[in-house]
């Protein structure tokens, strides 16, 4: 018998994590902060990279870039900044520009993009605009390669239509709601098998 070696392709996960007030004032980083630790311990895998973001009034960036070495997440989750409004245009362009560069330079990997967040954007980039459908139209225009976009609907009580979906369907992305969200199975039946 022959023996077969199944190749693994490797990913990365980008978090991008909503810290607008909204969310602390209804007491759900907590919530989100349980998540990306049992996606993690469920499924993370030794060749996958792990990146976290954040994005409120204050900042928009980079917590964690990029990295196998996921021990420090706890911490970096912990001391997370929280602002009091929304950009998610700002927050959604500065993600489009760092997986594009990320896949440049990575080439065998695909990159999943999971954006924590109830869509509730009150921060517009171009003044008078509508914040939210200025980001829609971001997210319609999104044409990164090899890059999935998953949305996690963080508010407290979901409806059918709310912001979070809208997105989700805008980024032609999978949609799942924060409570429902135990383990990135959705997330990683949706990856490549190589």
């Amino acid at each position: 018998m022959e023996k077969v070696r199944e190749k693994r392709t490797s990913c990365m996960f980008l978090f991008m994590i909503d810290t607008s007030g909204s969310l602390i004032i209804r007491g759900r980083m907590r919530a989100v902060k349980a998540a990306i630790l049992s996606m993690l311990s469920d499924h993370y895998v030794r060749r996958d990279s792990v990146g976290i973001m954040e994005f409120n009034e204050a900042h928009v960036g980079m917590v964690l870039p990029a990295t196998q070495s996921v021990g420090g997440i706890r911490k970096v989750l912990d001391d997370i900044n929280v602002g009091k409004k929304t950009p998610l245009s700002e927050a959604l362009a500065y993600s489009r520009n760092y997986v594009s560069s990320y896949v440049r330079t990575h080439p065998a990997e695909t990159c999943f993009v999971v954006i924590m967040t109830d869509g509730l954007a009150n921060m517009a980039l171009e003044e008078g605009r509508d914040p939210f459908e200025e980001a829609l139209s971001i997210a319609k225009a999104m044409d990164v390669p090899r890059t999935k976009w998953v949305v996690v609907d963080t508010a407290a009580a979901p409806g059918d239509r709310t912001n979070s979906r809208i997105l989700s369907e805008a980024l032609k992305g999978l949609y799942y709601k924060l409570d429902d969200l135990h383990s990135s199975d959705g997330i990683l039946h949706n990856r490549p098998s190589g």
